[in-house]
Formats: structure tokens, C-alpha cells, sequence
């Protein structure tokens, strides 16, 4: 299914992640693996329950990732995960279970680990600029560009950290005790942990301006 190697100071390669790594869980062509239509929108529902903490006045408080619109800044992001991805792959399965949802691509992830590095320092300078917006007085243009930013270092991030978590269980599969194995773990570990961080600074660094440009800051 997929080759990884990395020893030493060497990041992983990554050769191929095969169907289902990020698309969501493979289910047999018979169907005998899928859950039923009642089950699938309560389980979507659960995905779109924090709406309804959030603006349960707004019809449209919820948007897909990768929807870079005006109205997206600040508001609740559906989760890029497997769970939430079968249910939005196609328009016509969102407006199944969402209707009121805006349909855009889904996110891509990288095709490999050089691509995911090349995105994370792309997605870098492009926050950058988004700063250089937020300093000259110009929020909406900083939050269009977080729209963007945030699901491509999503990506790209879980990419490099998977690759990681899969290259030390090829170490293990050849020693229970590698070194190796554990060095890539705890490298997965750091990543993960700083992706998760970075995140969640981006994630309240796009909730704040969308407050501010709806006027919900108030005056100090």
C-alpha cells in the first residue's frame, strides 16, 4: 500500500498513502459496511451542533473548509476529518444532509511529503501578508487570506504527520524495540502537538476578526 523510510536526521519519503487515508473509511462495493441514512444524519448533526451554540440565530453559521467568502470569517468551520468528509465529498450529498451549506472543493491533501513541506512555507508567506493586512488597518483582506491558510496547513500538516507515525511503524515492524522507531514517534508527537497549537491561534485569530468586522468587539 505505501513504502516510508527514514533513519537519522533523514525526514520520511512518502511514496504513496493509497485510497482512504484522508477520503474517509472504505466501505465494501456491496454496501454491507454502510450505516443508514437515519444514522448518517445524526451523525452529521453531532458535526454541526456547535452552530447552534454559537449563532443559533444565523441560519448560515457554518462553513465548509475552503470557503474563502466574506461571510466565513469568524464563523463555525466543519472539521476536515473522515467523519465529516463523506458527508460533503459532492453537492449533491451536502444538500442531503445540509442544505443550507455552501458546496465548495474539497481540501486536497498533498500529493507528497516535499509537496506538504512546500505548502506549510507557502501558506507561511501568505500569513504573512495577512499580518502586514491586519497592520494596515485592512482585517476583512487578513481574514479572506486565514480562510485559505488554515485548511492548507491543515493538510499539509497532518500529511507530514502521518508520514511520520507510518515510517516508525515500518522501524517497529522490523524491531519491536527500534530506536528508530521511537526517535520518528516522538517526532510525530512534536509535530502533531505544534500543528494542533498553531491551529488553534489561527482558529481564534479568524473568530477575532470576524468579530470585529461585525462590530462585536465593543469600545475600550
Amino acid at each position: 500500500k505505501l513504502t516510508l523510510s527514514g533513519s537519522g536526521d533523514n525526514e520520511p519519503t512518502l511514496h504513496d498513502f493509497g485510497d482512504g487515508d484522508f477520503g474517509g473509511p472504505n466501505e465494501a462495493k456491496d454496501g454491507t459496511s454502510r450505516i443508514s441514512q437515519s444514522r448518517r444524519k445524526m451523525v452529521f448533526a453531532s458535526l454541526l451542533m456547535p452552530i447552534s451554540q454559537l449563532n443559533p440565530n444565523k441560519a448560515d453559521a457554518a462553513c465548509l473548509p475552503g470557503d474563502i467568502r466574506e461571510d466565513c470569517i469568524g464563523i463555525y468551520k466543519l472539521p476536515m476529518d473522515d467523519a465529516a468528509a463523506k458527508y460533503v465529498e459532492t453537492p449533491e450529498m451536502l444538500k442531503m444532509y445540509a442544505p443550507d451549506l455552501k458546496w465548495v472543493e474539497p481540501i486536497q491533501y498533498p500529493a507528497t511529503y516535499q509537496d506538504a513541506i512546500n505548502q506549510l512555507k507557502e501558506q507561511r508567506q501568505n500569513f504573512d501578508v495577512a499580518q502586514e493586512n491586519i497592520a494596515k488597518g485592512d482585517i476583512r483582506q487578513a481574514g479572506l487570506i486565514l480562510l485559505d491558510v488554515v485548511p492548507k496547513v491543515t493538510a499539509a500538516g497532518r500529511y507530514i504527520v502521518r508520514s511520520y507515525s507510518i515510517a516508525a511503524n515500518n522501524e517497529r515492524n522490523k524491531a519491536s524495540d527500534s530506536d528508530e522507531a521511537k526517535t520518528l514517534d516522538m517526532k510525530s508527537y512534536r509535530i502533531e502537538y505544534a500543528l494542533n497549537e498553531c491551529l488553534g491561534y489561527l482558529g481564534e485569530t479568524d473568530v477575532l476578526i470576524g468579530q470585529g468586522l461585525r462590530g462585536e468587539l465593543g469600545v475600550s
